[in-house]
């Protein structure tokens, strides 16, 4: 009896200790207000990609992109700087809209409004109700590519790709039927902005 309890006692396996989770203490809105110049949106640790949503408009306030008072958004771009105090960046941008879209002149552009009740980060991950559209926005990122998801309503929607915020370059490819694979040409060219993005 005392050998079989000894054999049993060296079978079980050890518990094993959990490793505490610090990413629950994550504030990615911190340094989002004033001159902090932050962004809220998804990165891994010296990832390639930042992805989080612009503003689209200017000024010292916005420099990371995002600007905390700030109602509107223009898109969801893939590259940030944070906490520089000069802006630069704000790479191969996607803004989904249902028709019809809103579109202010520039520098604005197309946008919809939203609201921080609707708005939520945390370490990794990024989510936003485009409030025009009723568009729900998730954002995250691997290493080297950004994953956004969009959950549309019931309606005729496109997606709006910006490439360049600076030559102002915009493919524009229209979301039917649920999903992109129903066309081919957009197949096509969804998986090759999504190639482009994650080789970027």
């Amino acid at each position: 009896m005392a050998v079989s309890l000894l054999a049993l006692a060296a079978c079980t396996p050890e518990k094993q200790q959990e490793a505490d989770d610090y990413t629950q203490y994550v504030n990615p809105f911190i340094g989002t207000d004033f001159t902090g110049n932050t962004y809220p949106g998804a990165q891994v640790p010296f990832g390639m990609v930042q992805l989080s949503p612009d503003n689209g408009l200017p000024g010292w306030d916005r420099i990371s992109g995002y600007f905390y008072p700030d109602t509107t958004i223009a898109g969801f771009s893939h590259t940030h700087l944070s906490g520089t105090g000069a802006g630069d960046l704000y790479d191969i941008s996607f803004m989904p809209v249902t028709r019809p879209y809103k579109e202010a002149p520039a520098p604005l552009g197309v946008y919809s409004t939203f609201s921080h009740n609707d708005e939520m980060a945390s370490a990794g991950y990024y989510r936003v109700l485009l409030k025009d559209y009723n568009i729900n926005v998730e954002l995250t990122a691997t290493e080297r590519c950004g994953i956004q998801r969009y959950t549309f309503p019931k309606a005729e929607a496109s997606v709006f790709l910006n490439l360049s915020d600076e030559l102002g370059l915009h493919v524009g490819f229209v979301y039917r039927s649920g999903r992109f694979d129903d066309d081919p040409g957009i197949s096509f060219l969804a998986r090759l902005v999504s190639f482009a993005a994650c080789l970027f």
